[in-house]
């Protein structure tokens, strides 16, 4: 799910309103007690990418946690029983991803003992958003794989272009607040904030996918025909490229 570890506070850092304890108890001033919740065990906030959208609040037994053991000491059938666990034989606690957002970011606050509150944190967006992006640009890229580099060659150009987007679809959706909307203007003004970017893999990437999109159109409407610069050549290094990034969204 993520690799960051959760952070146990002393209830004197939440009573003092110091260190962590001022974390806690912001999140509780700022999204629970407006939702006139005092007491409580657990609580998972989700909050999302869009500004428009507001955070959502679970409480207690909607609340689902995943926690690993050291040494296993609970049988495997104890349900529905009031059990004691100690801190020190924790490997992993976390929260199930059943019932919440794939897209959203999580905060959970776990009031442990009296003494003692668990803090725990992920803040990545639109998990499932570039997932779904990534999965349906890795069926594009076989496809074109397929089929014939001659007899195929407006449907290749297409495809492959398409894989562009679902590509600055992807990366745009892991950078905060820059989803992009339904519009082709949205995400083309956005598409300069990675263009920025200096790196190699990136300018090889739009070297590509700039010459697609310029003969995109040719081979939707089979007006024209298209730019020799589309060669066997530059479609092997297309598809070596989009490959590569496709991969890393989907891993």
């Amino acid at each position: 799910m993520f690799n960051i570890m959760p952070i146990l506070i002393n209830n004197q850092l939440v009573e003092a309103n110091d260190g962590y304890g001022r974390t806690v108890r912001q999140l509780i001033e700022l999204y629970l007690k407006p939702n006139n919740v005092e007491f409580f065990n657990a609580a998972l906030i989700e909050f999302w990418d869009q500004s428009n959208k507001e955070p959502e609040l679970h409480l207690d037994e909607d609340v689902k946690l995943i926690i690993g053991f050291k040494k296993p000491s609970i049988p495997p059938e104890t349900v529905g029983e009031t059990i004691s666990l100690d801190l020190q034989n924790i490997s992993e606690l976390s929260w199930a991803d059943e019932g919440l957002s794939g897209d959203s970011g999580k905060v959970l606050i776990i009031r442990w003992t009296k003494d003692l509150w668990v803090l725990h944190f992920d803040f990545t967006y639109n998990r499932e958003y570039i997932k779904r992006r990534a999965l349906r640009a890795k069926e594009f890229l076989q496809t074109v794989k397929k089929l014939d580099p001659v007899l195929d060659l407006p449907t290749i150009v297409y495809l492959l272009w398409s894989v562009g987007e679902l590509i600055v679809d992807a990366k745009l959706g892991s950078l905060h607040g820059m989803r992009p909307g339904i519009s082709h203007n949205d995400r083309k003004e956005k598409e300069a904030i990675i263009r920025a970017e200096s790196d190699q893999e990136t300018m090889d990437f739009f070297e590509c996918f700039n010459l697609l999109r310029s003969e995109k159109n040719h081979a939707r409407y089979a007006e024209d025909l298209i730019s020799s610069s589309i060669n066997a050549l530059f479609m092997e290094k297309a598809i070596k490229i989009f490959s590569e990034v496709v991969e890393y969204f989907v891993v």
